[in-house]
């Protein structure tokens, strides 16, 4: 996999072209470098544009690469050549406007501007920072100040043209940085702990979001999956980073990174984060539709057991969630409601499994509600965006699935496999259960699971036959146990 990095050169290798590639690398992707200016980034910074930038592009056109990153351009004269090559299919492009360096010396000309806010409908991407928006929103310099003045900032680049932007929050002041991702039809705020500083950020950012989108399914499905991929390189970069002279090299090492480097994801800028009781490892977690054989279940031992119960009239299903609730309490073995939030707080259920959709439903005051009752709360990921969304709610455990392929409902998604469950296991700090065409003889290739949730091959023989041979091999304690600091 390649893609194509358009920008400066840095003779320093702190930011640029030298960046994009170190950034590229760790993702597994090459990049085709295009020298579009050569700085002097020192104190009083200098730049001059490159010449042959249109037979350079030619050159790493000619390795069919999947993905486009642009960053420094210089001027107009830049741009009139890149108009010129998108005209043919290049791939998801993504610009990084810099317009100046992190001393503020400005490498884009202002009277060139309109032309770049022209160019901003030729990409499918554009990140900025809050300075640089305020620049091609024409206002003032620092008058982008909260989260509505960067909402509104955002709606005017995508009046400019813009298919989508990611108006990057970091000189804002607290605690957290929190970057907005808006679109004609949606808008979410990415949010990471603010960490101390280093130079290149914005281009690593922007290069490894191409990268990631070049990936693919069954990695990356949407934007949205490479900018959480993007960040989470940046934060464990800003961790690694190392001090060159009076600056700090970001770091660049191989994903997956660690947990604490996910971002979380909300619907707002001011959403609280709930926290949810964490599950000690449920082992074997079998989901049943039956209130009688969530008992039955009980009885041989299970400790972890779903009910999912789809379309019934609220007097039945009130019903059956009542026995199955009633039934269990007592015992040893904690009950999670699929779906069903209201009922299940107000019947007692241990805890609530819920899908990215219900989650999305539910919104954040009844997940609040559901915290707030002490539930404990499970969500199904299958994707790196579903797994910040889930990052922001702190849930009891995380699901990843379908594992291997499965027939019981139609999916958008590829099967994960059982790499993608041990890439899951490192970015993923709750309980992991694996889910999705799991059978007795595949539990093998699932111990980095903290637990193994299984539904059609429960219907293998009896289902207390079953159960006791799930339980064999899936102990409450042993290579599934979850260790958590």
């Amino acid at each position: 996999m390649s893609i194509v990095c358009i920008g400066g050169w840095d003779p320093s290798g702190l930011a640029g072209l030298s960046v994009d590639e170190r950034a590229a690398s760790a993702l597994g992707v090459h990049a085709h470098g295009v020298v579009a200016a050569l700085t002097a980034q020192h104190e009083a910074g200098s730049y001059v544009l490159a010449e042959n930038v249109a037979s350079q592009l030619e050159a790493a056109a000619a390795w069919s690469p999947a993905c486009v990153k642009i960053g420094m351009l210089g001027g107009e004269r830049t741009i009139a050549i890149l108009h010129r090559w998108l005209a043919q299919p290049r791939g998801f492009t993504v610009l990084d406007p810099v317009l100046e360096s992190t001393g503020g010396v400005p490498l884009f000309p202002a009277a060139e501007l309109p032309a770049l806010r022209r160019f901003l409908g030729e990409v499918d991407l554009v990140t900025p920072n809050l300075r640089e928006a305020e620049q091609l929103c024409n206002l003032e310099r620092g008058a982008i100040v909260d989260a509505s003045g960067m909402e509104r900032a955002a709606i005017q680049l995508l009046g400019l043209g813009a298919r989508a932007v990611l108006l990057k929050g970091g000189h804002r002041a607290g605690s957290i940085a929190q970057d907005l991702f808006a679109t004609p039809t949606a808008r979410v705020w990415v949010n990471a702990p603010r960490g101390e500083d280093a130079r290149g950020t914005g281009c690593a950012l922007a290069t490894a979001i191409a990268a990631a989108m070049s990936w693919g399914a069954p990695r990356v499905y949407d934007l949205l999956d490479a900018i959480v991929v993007g960040k989470a390189q940046v934060l464990r970069g800003l961790r690694g980073a190392e001090p060159i002279g009076a600056a700090r090299r970001l770091g660049h090492a191989p994903w997956p990174p660690d947990a604490d480097d996910v971002p979380w994801i909300t619907e707002s800028a001011d959403e609280a984060r709930p926290r949810f009781s964490a599950l000690e490892a449920p082992g074997f977690y079998p989901i049943v539709g039956r209130a009688a054989e969530v008992l039955r279940l009980a009885e041989v031992g299970v400790r972890t057991v779903q009910l999912r119960i789809k379309h019934a009239p609220l007097g039945a299903l009130r019903a059956e969630l009542g026995r199955a609730i009633a039934g269990t309490r007592g015992t040893r073995c904690r009950l999670f409601v699929n779906d069903h939030l209201e009922l299940a707080i107000e019947l007692g259920a241990f805890g609530v499994h819920l899908g990215q959709e219900d989650l999305l439903r539910a919104g954040p005051a009844r997940i609040a509600a559901l915290a707030a009752a002490g539930l404990r709360l499970g969500l199904s990921t299958h994707s790196y965006a579903e797994l910040a969304r889930a990052r922001a709610l702190r849930p009891s455990y995380v699901a990843l699935g379908p594992i291997y392929a499965t027939t019981l409902k139609a999916m958008r998604f590829a099967p994960q496999t059982p790499e993608r469950l041990t890439e899951w296991r490192r970015l993923c700090d709750a309980p992991l259960v694996a889910i999705g065409g799991i059978t007795l003889a595949r539990v093998p290739e699932l111990t980095v699971a903290d637990g193994v949730s299984v539904v059609a091959d429960l219907q293998v023989g009896s289902l207390e036959a079953r159960a006791r041979a799930f339980l064999r091999l899936l102990p409450l304690a042993g290579p599934l146990a979850h260790r958590q600091s």
